[in-house]
């Protein structure tokens, strides 16, 4: 959505308002070395350079909150790692009391915005639409689930609630339709392609690993890969949740991301710090048994 200069965002344009007392200076000096030529003449070019300026600077689309960091609840929390991208960590607590973080995106690109994965739970999910009704100016377009777990579907039924629509990969549709989850709605490209585009992004289903419908999404523009949970992070031991998983067919898997996206430069996993491919590779070494 476009605004006017007055309510862009710090960093988001409208440069050349500030450049009036330069185009001033500009338009004496000019005047002066080409004493042959009108000042009338001058100053009429430099009116339309100045227009011109004015129109692109302040049809900057905004690009979000300009914030590195911010912590939203106790349990939520907000990361910028690209112009246009964001990473949202959520905490989950487990009955025995441990925390547990679960990472999703936020994207805005061309006046669109994009939610992958919903926050570990729908308080948290609430929370994150709070903060994105406050900080942006309109609400989001659409979401799309990586799998059907909790930390990142968990929150699914209240961005339907909200009225706000979420997409999903056939296989998650069916597993949570069967386990009478609030469901999404199907990506019908997926019954012809693996890879579909979406919103600017591509989504690619690389077959089961840790769940029998993990699929990942590629930010082209940007070349980050958010992984979900087929994606590993060597901060937390082992395999992780095998409980839904294929682990003969997962490392097959990452092997298909990584020669789909072989000039990636960041990786976001499911749980865990941002890296890069080398989390891609990590996740194959795990697996280095089957």
């Amino acid at each position: 959505m476009r605004r006017p200069c007055s309510r862009l965002r710090t960093g988001t344009g409208c440069r050349a308002l500030s450049g009036y007392a330069e185009v001033q200076s500009q338009i004496v000096a000019i005047t002066k070395a080409h004493k042959n030529v009108s000042a009338r003449t001058v100053v009429s070019l430099l009116v339309v350079i100045v227009t011109a300026l004015l129109l692109v600077s302040c049809s900057h689309v905004d690009n979000g909150p300009q914030v590195k960091r911010h912590s939203v609840s106790e349990n939520l929390e907000i990361t910028a790692i690209r112009p246009g991208v964001w990473l949202h960590t959520s905490w989950h607590t487990f009955a025995s009391g441990a925390r547990f973080p679960a990472n999703g995106l936020l994207i805005l690109d061309q006046g669109e915005l994009l939610l992958i994965d919903t926050a570990w739970g729908e308080q948290s999910t609430r929370d994150l639409l709070s903060w994105i009704d406050k900080e942006f100016s309109h609400p989001l377009d659409a979401a799309v689930v990586t799998h059907f777990h909790a930390d990142s579907a968990g929150g699914t039924a209240v961005l339907v609630d909200a009225g706000i629509p979420v997409f999903a990969h056939p296989r998650t549709v069916g597993i949570m339709r069967s386990r009478n989850m609030v469901v999404p709605a199907l990506i019908a490209e997926f019954t012809a392609s693996d890879a579909v585009s979406f919103r600017h992004t591509e989504l690619f289903y690389p077959g089961p690993g840790h769940s029998m419908d993990n699929m990942v999404v590629w930010l082209p523009m940007t070349r980050i890969l958010f992984g979900s949970c087929a994606v590993r992070s060597p901060e937390f031991s082992g395999k992780g949740n095998v409980a839904d998983a294929d682990e003969r067919h997962w490392p097959i898997a990452i092997r298909k991301v990584l020669q789909r996206y072989p000039d990636v430069n960041i990786v976001v996993p499911g749980h865990g710090p941002v890296g890069t491919k080398k989390l891609l590779q990590h996740t194959i070494d795990l697996f280095a048994d089957h």
